[in-house]
Parts: C-alpha cells; structure tokens; sequence
C-alpha cells in the first residue's frame, strides 16, 4: 500500500520506501500557491529517483499532474497555461505529462483522475 506524503520536507526520506513498485505517480499542486507549483520539478526528479524506475519503465508509466482548488479562481495564481507548459517542458520520453485541474472541495474532475489514470494504465498493459 502506497502512503501520500503530502509533499511534506518531513517525509522526503521515507520516499524510496514509499515509491519502490510504483505503477503511477499523480503530482498535486494548489493552484492558489506558486510555491507548490514551483516545487513540482523536484518532486517529479526525486520520484523517478526512488521509485527505481528503469528507462524502459517509463515509455508509459502513468504520470499525471493535478491542479487542485480549481473553485478558487480569484485567488489563482499558476494559469492552466503555465501547467500546461510544465507538463511539456518536464515530459517523459517526449510524451507531455497529462493534466488535469480538480477541485476536491468542490468534487469537479477528481473522478476525471482516475479515468485518465486508468486509461494510462490500461495503455502500458496493452
């Protein structure tokens, strides 16, 4: 069983136990916060690191990114653009990174996660 970390600094050393065997990786990010956003780059570097995810692991390892807090549009301040961008920028084997922005207090798109999840899934298994 996989445990969220919740990009907390505090459980970054737990992360090769916790990533080891992963199947998927979903990168959440408030779209409220720069922070987060900015923080993205790391978090997808030192996933693939511990996780020991070979090179020909990754052709269609599912890697979503998730903009969450949608319902908070006048406090946004990372556009769809600028993930969008990043998905392009950090894509994998010259696929971009799916995105897809959610609200989980509002429940808008969760479940559209893991549709696009499960097709990514289904995809690496075909």
């Amino acid at each position: 069983m996989k445990v969220d970390t919740a990009g907390q600094e505090r459980f970054r050393a737990l992360g090769s136990a916790f990533w080891r065997d992963s199947n998927a990786c979903l990168l959440v990010f408030d779209v409220t916060s720069a922070h987060s956003f900015t923080n993205l780059t790391k978090w997808k570097i030192d996933f693939f690191e511990m996780a020991s995810i070979s090179a020909e692991g990754l052709v269609d390892f599912p890697f979503i990114l998730v903009g969450n807090k949608w319902d908070l549009a006048d406090r946004r301040v990372v556009s769809r653009e600028r993930a969008l961008e990043w998905c392009h920028e950090y894509n994998i084997n010259g696929k971009d990174i799916q995105y897809v922005e959610t609200s989980a207090k509002e429940d808008y798109n969760v479940d559209r996660v893991f549709q696009v999840y499960l097709c990514q899934i289904n995809k690496s298994f075909s």
